[in-house]
Parts: structure tokens; sequence; C-alpha cells
């Protein structure tokens, strides 16, 4: 009688614990695929939020480097002077600036930050500057 009775709680013990661990494993992987579906979702409304809110800046920058473009068109391209100060005030009155500067076919270069380049300096030959000859807008 001992005999059966052992075999019959070991079988009962075997079938309960692995009840469990199959349990325990389909509920690992339902949490593990919530919690990873979750924190997805989590990061893509947060990449959007910011991407709205860097799309805003990179817009409102935009407008101050068109707004910069026509007030040195208005002036004309004759009184270095003028334009420079016109640059100083620029880079001055916005806070995410380093530098509002301008170069020329001539080579020549203003710099509204106050920075004077050496004689061997070439802005022609710089990166932004061939992007915007490039764009030609």
């Amino acid at each position: 009688m001992k005999t059966i009775k052992n075999k019959i709680i070991l079988v009962i013990s075997i079938t309960c614990v692995l009840s469990l661990l199959l349990s325990s494993g389909v509920s690992y992987f339902i949490f593990h695929n919530f919690v990873i579906g979750e924190s997805e979702n989590k990061i893509s409304a947060q990449s959007d939020k910011y991407a709205g809110i860097i799309n805003g800046w990179i817009d409102g920058q935009g407008k101050i480097l068109n707004e910069i473009t026509d007030g040195v068109q208005q002036m004309g391209f004759s009184d270095d002077k003028k334009i420079l100060e016109y640059l100083t005030a620029k880079t001055k009155s916005n806070p995410y600036s380093l530098a509002v500067y301008m170069g020329f076919k001539d080579k020549k270069y203003l710099d509204g930050s106050g920075w004077v380049p050496d004689n061997n300096f070439d802005c022609t030959q710089r990166i932004w500057y061939k992007g915007a000859a490039e764009k030609k807008d």
C-alpha cells in the first residue's frame, strides 16, 4: 500500500511541478511580449513628440535665416560695414547661434561673431559655401 501511495504522490507531484513550470513559462513569454510592445509604443510616442519639437525649432531657425537673407539683400552687397553690423546684431539676438556669417565669390568673408580669418582663409572651399552655391536659391 505504501508503494502505491508513494507512486501516486510522486506522479501528482511531478504533474503539479510540470504544470507550474509550463504555466510560468507561458506567463513569462506573454508578459515579455506585452512589456516589449508597450515599451516600443512609448518609445515611438516619445520620438514622435521630440521629432515635432525639433522640427519646430528647425523651422524657426529657417525662418530666421530667411529673414537674414532678405535683410542683407535689401541692404545690397556693397557696404561691408553695414552688413557686418547687421550680422553682428543677428548673432547677438539669436541665442542658438554662435555666429551668423557670409562668404562671397571673391573670397570675402563677414562673420557676425567678430572672428576675422587670416589671409589664407578661402570661404569658397568650405562645405557650407559649396552647398549654398550648388543650391542657387
